[in-house]
């Protein structure tokens, strides 16, 4: 809920309920040697022009960051009372540290920075998958 309503537009694996303080966003896809989706901080002076940092980390461990300033065209309808604006994507090529590239289960997670409360958020859940020799992150394990 927000501001005391549900929400009912959905993107991705968005949910309000996995998120703190207004930052917004989805993991996408968690694939290949790619991580990519959305986020935005709602706590922004100027939401639709402010990219935000996002942080990947496997296994706890910091990999990579990027700036959200990707054209995200569908961000624009699906928030039309925040004016988000589009520039909210990201797109990620992760360079995998060998300790990471060992056939095993990992878990891969995105972190955005909440302007104002100076804090990193999850974004998502924690991704599961195996990371072979070549840096390639596989679907997601069966148990």
């Amino acid at each position: 809920q927000v501001a005391g309503q549900t929400l009912t537009q959905q993107i991705g694996e968005w949910s309000a309920d996995r998120y703190d303080g207004n930052l917004r966003g989805s993991v996408d896809a968690v694939l290949g040697t790619v991580v990519q989706g959305w986020a935005f901080d709602l706590d922004g002076e100027d939401v639709a022009h402010q990219a935000l940092p996002v942080s990947i980390y496997i296994d706890g461990e910091y990999v990579a960051s990027t700036i959200a300033n990707i054209e995200r065209q569908d961000l624009v309808s699906a928030f039309p009372l925040w004016s988000v604006g589009a520039w909210h994507g990201y797109n990620v090529s992760l360079n995998i540290p060998a300790r990471f590239r060992d056939g095993g289960v990992h878990g891969v997670e995105v972190f955005g920075l909440e302007y104002t409360e100076g804090r990193m958020t999850k974004i998502g859940e924690t991704y599961y998958r195996t990371i072979d020799a070549n840096s390639v992150m596989g679907s997601v394990p069966t148990m």
